[in-house]
């Protein structure tokens, strides 16, 4: 009683302390897309190319959470860490709040949690909410099939101009491309509250079949799921057809998206359920068949699953008596089958991949796992005989073994991984989040992936991909003195043991990242942020015939403003410069685009649109910039050579379950005559795209 008390002046005394506050500034959080639009442009920033990624729908539960939020006084630590929006520490400082002090009363005591300063509770204020009811464990099964959500979206997408793969090559007197220009995406999904899902995706891309010889079925690309999440409180996850796998740091397995290095200094731990439906269409980071997380009791909770699906890969040997593949020379991984080779690659081995984690719960703040993960081809891989490939999986089954753990004490997270293959080859991730007080935030890292260390499905931190070959030290640093301002800096060093591809000896880099953040009021937000990345590649030594390796250096300059004049109208701007360097030969370039988002209140329009002007001095000087896209969409071109780029998109809902959408972009090279090459060429400097899309929401 005593403690109840207590807490209910403290609570008071808060209440009235945010007052003035709220009257100026009343408790209403940003959409999550700046922040997704902040880290989507990062990951691609440092991969330098337009990878194909599961971003399509990496946040729509975040979107699930806007229409039934997180019962804070019924949520897990699990639910709070796939927000995405909070640290650990705060993850941590929560539920020993909500442990020691009982339920919450109102949404403004979580000012009283530890960390928890007023741009954390804004942040995810529009997913989270303060109830007393009771579980939904006793929700049956029946009513879960039938009172959800259904969706029904269809989404068309081509280009204005005429692609070289179109036209008739005179050799062959067809096509290059074996279908039309039109890139056409449908999707069901059913979802009750996010607990029970179940849908259909299905694709063809540009250049594609349809209802042709060689997609006679319709869509290139068909994928169904059916999954259930907290079933009861033994069955947390079971999922059936296309899913997700994630296994601590990703050493193992992790086939869905994970943050890598960007602006929010602090997110370097992979944090995840461990098996989670998939209805995106990147064409090979999923897995086929079932898989289940079991809850033994309060501290055992065990995960399995099994796939089997066929795996594009170039082939290098075909037996033609037995039909049969003997040999692959790689495996591919954009999923596009426009042409006869492409199409010749499809589906060409088949791949069974099963896998288990055993999880010991120690308390709310520590665990400890046990991972296994193997994996079948049907074919053995033989890449080619290039040097750098000697040490690269080159074989038709593997097996990867690790322990993963985390540990929370105080303000302080330990957390890591350490795999093995059986044949020799070893991986190691370790990693501290501190809070050094209540406005800074330290964050640790150490990577030691060995060159013989082979993984198919993974996705940790690091600067390359693949879990192989690199030794890296990464150390972030956060400081937010107020609410006005965010200070973010990060250093990373990292070395290169082995040989890689266009990098023909051991190398070594150092990337540094700091931004200056000013929020003078709400709606209103400056930040300016500096990228320096060195790092070694090939250069050709014309006296002697030889490579050597030089430095390739790359310095970005941001400078963004972002200003909602209304509720409904909101400005932002933005200037970057690139400064390049290769082979002793500086590049310079820039751009700047000015972007309008007008989405008024209680009406059934709203639309965004940017001009952009750009020059650089070649395609190695590029600016990538996140661009307002389509419903489970997101587009991030590179603006490079000279020219200008325009985009407007229109959103109507004529009544409320059915949402229109209509984007036209235009991008002009000034100095160019052709734009792209290949197949992808197009004759003139211009490049025009339209897209449309309906969704029926029943």
């Amino acid at each position: 009683m005593k403690v109840r008390t207590h807490r209910s002046i403290l609570l008071l005394m808060l209440l009235a302390a945010i007052t003035p506050l709220a009257a100026q500034d009343t408790l209403v959080a940003p959409p999550e897309e700046n922040i997704n639009q902040r880290i989507i442009e990062d990951v691609v920033e440092q991969i330098g190319e337009e990878e194909d990624f599961d971003f399509n729908t990496q946040f729509e539960q975040l979107n699930n959470y806007v229409r039934k939020p997180l019962n804070l006084n019924r949520v897990t630590a699990q639910d709070l860490y796939e927000l995405g929006l909070l640290t650990p520490q705060q993850v941590s400082q929560f539920m020993r709040y909500r442990e020691m002090a009982g339920d919450l009363l109102v949404i403004e005591e979580l000012q009283a949690v530890p960390t928890f300063d007023l741009n954390t509770i804004e942040r995810i204020l529009p997913y989270v909410t303060v109830r007393g009811e009771i579980d939904d464990f006793n929700v049956p099964l029946g009513e879960m099939l039938y009172k959800g959500q259904n969706a029904l979206i269809f989404r068309a997408r081509t280009l204005l101009e005429e692609q070289r793969g179109f036209k008739v090559n005179e050799a062959t007197g067809e096509p290059n491309f074996t279908g039309d220009p039109f890139q056409l995406y449908a999707r069901y999904q059913y979802d009750y509250d996010g607990r029970l899902k179940y849908g259909i995706t299905m694709e063809k891309d540009a250049g594609e079949g349809f209802l042709d010889e060689y997609n006679p079925y319709g869509f290139d690309y068909y994928s169904a799921h059916f999954y259930i999440h907290n079933l009861n409180k033994t069955v947390k996850d079971i999922a059936i057809g296309d899913f997700e796998a994630k296994f601590g740091q990703g050493l193992t397995m992790w086939s869905g998206f994970g943050f890598g290095k960007s602006s929010f200094v602090m997110n370097t731990k992979r944090i995840g359920r461990a098996i989670k439906n998939y209805s995106s269409v990147n064409e090979f980071a999923f897995l086929r068949g079932a898989g289940a997380t079991i809850n033994l009791n309060d501290n055992w909770e065990v995960t399995a699953f099994a796939s089997y699906k066929n795996r594009d890969a170039n082939v290098a040997s075909f037996d033609t008596l037995e039909q049969e593949v003997l040999e692959v020379s790689s495996l591919q991984t954009s999923g596009l089958h426009r042409t006869l080779s492409e199409i010749d690659d499809e589906g060409s081995i088949r791949e069974f991949v099963s896998g288990a984690s055993i999880q010991y719960n120690i308390s709310n703040n520590a665990y400890v796992a046990a991972n296994g993960v193997f994996t079948q081809y049907s074919a053995p891989l033989n890449r080619s005989d290039a040097t750098y490939n000697v040490l690269r999986f080159q074989d038709s089954s593997l097996l990867n073994l690790s322990l993963d753990y985390s540990y929370v004490y105080k303000n302080i997270n330990f957390f890591g991984e350490t795999a093995m293959n059986p044949t020799g080859g070893w991986a190691t991730l370790n990693g501290l989040l501190i809070g050094l007080n209540r406005i800074t935030d330290l964050a640790i890292l150490h990577r030691n992936f060995q060159p013989d260390y082979h993984v198919i499905y993974t996705n940790t931190f690091a600067e390359t991909s693949g879990t192989s070959n690199e030794i890296g030290t990464y150390i972030g640093l956060q400081v937010q003195p107020s609410r006005r301002w965010q200070y973010s800096f990060y250093f990373d060093a990292w070395r290169h043991p082995w040989l890689r591809f266009q990098v023909d000896a051991p190398s070594t880099g150092v990337e540094y990242l700091g931004q200056i953040t000013f929020k003078p009021k709400r709606g209103t937000q400056l930040y300016l942020r500096v990228r320096d990345e060195i790092k070694q590649r090939n250069t050709r030594d014309d006296g002697d015939n030889f490579n050597t390796l030089t430095e390739q250096r790359r310095i970005n300059t941001r400078l963004h403003f972002q200003h909602k004049f209304t509720k409904a109208l909101e400005w932002r701007t933005r200037l970057e410069m690139v400064h390049y360097k290769q082979d002793d030969q500086w590049e310079e370039g820039w751009m700047m685009y000015q972007d309008l988002i007008y989405k008024p209140w209680a009406t059934n329009y709203y639309f965004t649109t940017r001009f952009a002007l750009f020059e650089t001095d070649s395609y190695n000087s590029r600016i990538y910039a996140y661009e307002n896209d389509l419903l489970y969409s997101f587009s991030i071109p590179p603006y490079y050579y000279r020219g200008s780029r325009f985009y407007f998109n229109i959103t109507y809902r004529p009544i409320r379950a059915i949402t229109l959408q209509a984007r036209y972009a235009r991008s002009r090279f000034y100095n160019q005559e052709t734009i792209s090459s290949g197949n992808t060429e197009i004759d003139g400097n211009t490049r025009s795209e339209v897209k449309f899309l309906i969704r029926y929401k029943f």
